[in-house]
C-alpha cells in the first residue's frame, strides 16, 4: 500500500512540473522581448548588408550601418487619434570616420508615415519622404556642430543631448489642433503639425553610423483627447431658491380728521367767536350801572 502512494505522489509530482515549464513557455511567449506595446520588423535598404536587431535589451542599430537602416512598428496613426508615443535610448558608440562626421551621417531618427513593413520596396520614396516626416538628433554634423532636425528646420542641439549615455524621447500628439508636441528628456523642444500626406503612415525609427538601442516603445492612445484637450467639466449652477411672495402690505388705518376751525389759517388755535352782545365784563358794567340807578331811584 505504501509503494501505491509513494507512486501516485511521484507522478502527480512529474505531472505539476509538466505542466509548471510549460505555462512558463507559455508566457515567454506572450512576453514582449523589452518595453514595447508595438510589434517591430527590422528594414534594410537595397544596398545595406547591416540593418536593425531586436533583442531582449531592445531593438539596436550599429555603427557599420553605410546607410540609413529603418525598423517598422505595427502601429498606424491616421491623426484622427491623440496619442503619447514614448521612447528610451541606451548611445553606444559612433564611428570615426571624419568624413561621415564632417557630413552629418551620424544620426537616431524617429518617424511617422512609414509604409508597412510589406510595402517596403521603393525605398529612395521612403528615404524622400522619411526626412520630411521624421524628427532626428544628429550629435555631429558641420564640423562638430550638432543639431536636432524636423519638418526641414534645425535647432541647436544642446550639448548635454550631444552627448548623451541615454536619452527619454516624447511625442503628445494633439488630434483637436493636429500638432505634435517634442520633448526630449521631459524639456520641450518645438511642435510639429500633423500633415497626413506624410505623417499618416505607421511609426518607425532609423539609424546611421550609430551603436544605439531602443530599451522602450510606448505608444498609449486617447480616444477622447489627452487630459490637456478635455474641457473641465463646468458645475451645473444650483437651483436658486424660489421666492416666495412678501405678504400683502395691510392698509394704513385712515387717519382721522381734524376739527375744522372754520378759518384756513395755519394757527390752530380757534378763534374766540362774537356773541353778538359785546364781552361778558361789558355786560357786567351795564347790570351794574342799572343797578345802582333804581337804588338811587329809592331812596327818592
Amino acid at each position: 500500500m505504501k509503494k501505491i502512494v509513494f507512486f501516485i505522489c511521484i507522478v502527480l509530482a512529474l505531472v505539476m512540473c509538466s505542466v509548471s515549464v510549460f505555462a512558463d513557455d507559455a508566457a515567454t511567449g506572450e512576453t514582449p522581448l523589452w518595453n514595447t506595446n508595438m510589434k517591430w520588423v527590422p528594414k534594410s535598404t537595397s544596398n545595406v548588408s547591416t540593418e536593425f536587431s531586436e533583442n531582449e535589451s531592445g531593438l539596436s542599430g550599429n555603427k557599420n550601418m553605410h546607410d540609413i537602416c529603418f525598423a517598422v512598428s505595427d502601429k498606424y496613426v491616421d491623426g484622427n487619434t491623440s496619442f503619447i508615443l514614448e521612447y528610451e535610448v541606451t548611445i553606444g558608440e559612433m564611428t570615426n570616420d571624419s568624413t561621415v562626421r564632417n557630413e552629418g551621417w551620424i544620426q537616431y531618427i524617429f518617424g511617422f508615415g512609414f509604409p508597412s513593413s510589406d510595402d517596403f520596396t521603393d525605398t529612395d520614396s521612403v528615404k524622400q519622404n522619411f526626412v520630411r516626416s521624421s524628427f532626428g538628433i544628429f550629435p555631429v554634423h558641420d564640423n562638430g556642430t550638432p543639431h536636432y532636425q524636423f519638418d526641414g528646420k534645425h535647432l541647436a542641439l544642446e550639448e548635454e543631448v550631444a552627448n548623451a549615455e541615454t536619452l527619454s524621447v516624447r511625442f503628445e500628439y494633439i488630434s483637436s489642433h493636429e500638432e505634435i508636441d517634442i520633448y526630449v528628456n521631459d524639456e520641450y523642444l518645438e511642435t510639429m503639425y500633423f500633415d497626413a500626406s506624410i505623417h499618416e503612415g505607421y511609426i518607425g525609427v532609423a539609424s546611421a553610423w550609430m551603436d544605439w538601442t531602443i530599451t522602450k516603445a510606448i505608444i498609449t492612445e486617447y480616444p477622447d483627447g489627452l487630459p490637456s484637450e478635455q474641457a473641465t467639466p463646468v458645475p451645473e449652477a444650483t437651483t436658486a431658491p424660489e421666492i416666495t411672495n412678501a405678504p400683502e402690505a395691510t392698509e394704513a388705518p385712515e387717519a382721522t380728521t381734524a376739527p375744522t376751525s372754520g378759518t384756513t389759517g395755519t394757527d390752530d388755535t380757534p378763534e374766540k367767536k362774537d356773541k353778538g352782545c359785546g364781552s361778558s365784563s361789558a355786560i357786567a358794567q351795564v347790570m351794574l350801572i342799572l343797578g345802582a340807578a333804581l337804588i338811587l331811584k329809592k331812596r327818592k
